[in-house]
């Protein structure tokens, strides 16, 4: 005798559905077209506009486009991860209306390693940006939404979502832990500075041709914001001569704000360099080494769950339905007190090198610098390359490692016409198309003004043909 309803997945449904939705992990750009082709390592070739959230000294750099901006609609990514099931397993599993069977369920059990299941989201859109020169310095002014959401399912929690209760936990009780999850919408209103430095001694050294510094101040405005703090929960059944009852208590404590009663500040700072006769470009960042953002009008919500007599394990006509009668709100308060929420910090290491003029490879090693939602202390690493296989037309693949993708994959293109560059790529984690357990897609769309169709390295040589061209 068991608890087969489907029906009880729906709560698994609804955890995914809050990461899923409002759905940026590894820092808030990850997500950008261009970053994902190059499995994240794009540190080396944003350009204008876009090198807001990567590092702001490329806009100083002497081949930046003199002015360039971008549009909403246009640029946007998200990603979606878990750390156990595959896009195949998902489709599998979860069908609609499906019935598992106990083989079915205990194999979605023997996929979790460890004790948790790990669901992660994120998505940016850009409203809108723009880089202009000024007579000191270069500026950008940019304007974005980001979305991150996390969330830790206890294995035994998924098990008891799954099987209901047996004849063999009559008479044992049974527990499911603490779980975590967190959730945050937010929009970043962003100034950037950058210039380049044409007077230190350090520059009269023969491998420096570059260097350039810039920061990134950031206005965050929360939009929404919500976790649980806490659940907690038992279950005991034993065996009477009415049959089967079931004892059960939990506890679940939310926190969330008002609607857009949020805000605070973030800072990004770096320095890059070109190098060796401009054929390789090195820069470092250090990104949201300032921020916050500061919630108000937080209202806690505990609600318990108690039960003494379990739904009849046939016939049952809808789950939600008992559910609802039996968790009910044990308390709701609501207070004006503060909670300050940090943002993902991370140390940014990039560098690149132009094997040819219209062929550049890259690497980025990102260290984060705190545990939080969107964020993580585990390094990660990951190469890309980029060919120009017709002016126009650029192509991009990566890997990268660690972090919190483990082993992912990215492929790009583009297109390139005078002003106008548009960009998609396309990624995945842990494995390739269905076999992965995590994908991420990203468009652009930026528009660059007084500068070259391509990004070739600005060599002596490149500089006097260009001269030589003009001269005609």
């Amino acid at each position: 005798m068991s608890w087969r309803k489907p029906g009880s997945l729906i709560l698994l449904t609804i955890l995914a559905l809050f990461i899923i939705l409002p759905g940026t992990a590894q820092a808030f750009r990850i997500n950008h077209a261009r970053a994902i082709g190059f499995g994240g390592s794009l540190g080396t070739t944003p350009r204008g506009v876009e090198v807001v959230g990567w590092n702001p000294a490329f806009l100083g750099l002497q081949d930046n486009p003199r002015m360039s901006f971008n549009t909403p609609l246009v640029n946007v990514g998200f990603r979606i991860s878990n750390d156990a099931f595959s896009i195949n397993e998902l489709e599998q599993y979860f069908q609609d209306g499906k019935l598992l069977a106990s083989s079915d369920k205990q194999a979605i059990l023997d996929e979790i390693g460890g004790d948790a299941f790990e669901l992660r989201g994120g998505a940016n859109a850009m409203i809108g940006g723009v880089s202009f020169p000024t007579n000191q310095v270069n500026m950008a002014v940019t304007i974005d939404m980001i979305a991150t959401g996390d969330a830790e399912i206890d294995k035994d929690f998924l098990e008891f979502a799954l099987y209901g209760y047996t004849l063999d936990d009559v008479g044992v009780e049974k527990a499911f832990h603490e779980m975590l999850l967190e959730g945050v919408v937010l929009t970043r209103l962003g100034l950037t500075f950058a210039k380049q430095f044409q007077e230190f001694e350090i520059l009269d050294a023969e491998w420096l041709d570059e260097l350039s510094a810039g920061i990134s101040f950031y206005y965050n405005y929360g939009l929404e914001y919500g976790s649980m703090d806490h659940f907690d929960g038992s279950y005991y059944v034993q065996e009477d001569p009415d049959g089967n009852i079931m004892r059960m208590n939990g506890l679940v404590q939310l926190i969330s704000p008002d609607f857009g009663k949020g805000s605070g500040v973030g800072l990004d700072m770096g320095v890059a360099a070109k190098v060796l006769n401009r054929r390789g470009v090195v820069g470092l960042s250090l990104l949201n080494i300032v921020g916050t953002v500061n919630w108000t009008n937080i209202e806690r919500r505990v609600y318990g769950l108690s039960v003494d007599e379990a739904p009849p394990l046939e016939g049952l006509d809808d789950f939600n339905d008992w559910f609802d009668e039996n968790f009910e709100p044990l308390d709701t308060l609501t207070s004006a007190d503060d909670h300050s929420q940090q943002l993902p910090k991370y140390i940014l290491l990039t560098g690149g090198w132009w094997l040819q003029e219209d062929w550049l490879i890259t690497g980025t090693y990102r260290q984060g610098l705190n545990r939080v939602a969107g964020g993580t202390t585990i390094p990660r690493l990951s190469v890309g390359t980029e060919y120009m296989v017709h002016p126009m037309v650029p192509i991009r693949c990566g890997l990268g490692v660690g972090g919190r993708s483990g082993i992912n994959w990215g492929i790009g293109s583009g297109i390139r016409y005078r002003c106008w560059q548009s960009d998609i790529g396309i990624g995945y984690e842990k494995g390739i198309f269905n076999s992965a357990s995590g994908m991420s897609f990203g468009i652009s769309t930026t528009f660059f003004f007084d500068a070259p169709p391509t990004d070739p390295f600005k060599t002596n040589t490149y500089w006097q043909r260009e001269a030589e061209q003009s001269g005609k």
